[in-house]
């Protein structure tokens, strides 16, 4: 039955058909990340946060209440398809404090294309979905625009940055690269995936970005036992905190 109505109504329209059931069920019966619970510890109310990877707003639906009216939660996501969920998602749950920004950051400007890979079913893998893949997976191709977060933040007029969140699949030392002022000037706390094999895929590697971090002051922490606990070295888990050093 599925089949007959995607080659109904054609592979575009499907998706978008589809698009609509899976934004309901995260709606109704969401699954947030095990770090969410970190994060009324980390963000105030009138904090200014950055959502880079939003995808459907698993993050942007926690992050938006923590900072309130007074705050503003920047949303990042390339993909046309992801952007317009992400923007279904937050009608449904009413989010005003959300600015959506159909971008990928990295650390340089200019276009690029992004790959998403289509799922046994017909759908899109759209948390999959990275820059200049070179797997070898059925995918449909987006050229987006691409630029760096310390740019987007000096056209912007963005004044403080108090959080950043940024989970791209592979291209988060890239991304940490074209924040380095704003990582200097703001010192912004941070939550970042850090999967070895996905940095690899862009010539990097967890160790690298551990490094970059650490020479910017930052120490370590993980989610665990429902608190905030440092940590010498990143493990197996996916998601780190990084903490500014005082002074």
């Amino acid at each position: 039955m599925r089949n007959a109505i995607r080659h109904a109504l054609g592979d575009d329209a499907y998706r978008r058909l589809t698009l609509y059931p899976r934004i309901l069920r995260m709606v109704v019966r969401p699954k947030p990340p095990r770090e969410t619970a970190a994060l009324p510890q980390l963000i105030k109310p009138g904090g200014v946060v950055f959502d880079v990877g939003a995808n459907y707003g698993q993050y942007a639906r926690v992050l938006s209440p923590l900072v309130g009216t007074t705050g503003c939660v920047y949303a990042f996501e390339p993909s046309r398809i992801t952007m317009e969920g992400l923007r279904l998602m937050c009608r449904l749950l009413r989010l005003k404090n959300i600015a959506f920004h159909q971008l990928a950051l990295s650390d340089q400007e200019g276009t690029a294309q992004l790959e998403i890979p289509i799922k046994d079913g017909g759908h899109l893998g759209v948390g999959l979905a990275r820059l200049h893949s070179s797997d070898n997976w059925r995918s449909i191709s987006e050229q987006v625009q691409v630029t760096t977060l310390d740019s987007f933040v000096e056209r912007a007029g963005v004044r403080c940055c108090d959080f950043i969140k940024c989970d791209v699949e592979g291209a988060e030392y890239r991304v940490l690269q074209g924040a380095l002022n704003t990582l200097r000037r703001h010192r912004p706390q941070l939550l970042i995936e850090i999967k070895d094999a996905q940095l690899r895929r862009y010539g990097n590697t967890a160790k690298q970005l551990v490094e970059l971090l650490d020479g910017l002051r930052y120490d370590i922490y993980l989610w665990k036992d429902q608190r905030l606990a440092r940590v010498d070295a990143i493990d197996a888990s996916p998601n780190f905190i990084f903490i500014p050093r005082p002074g």
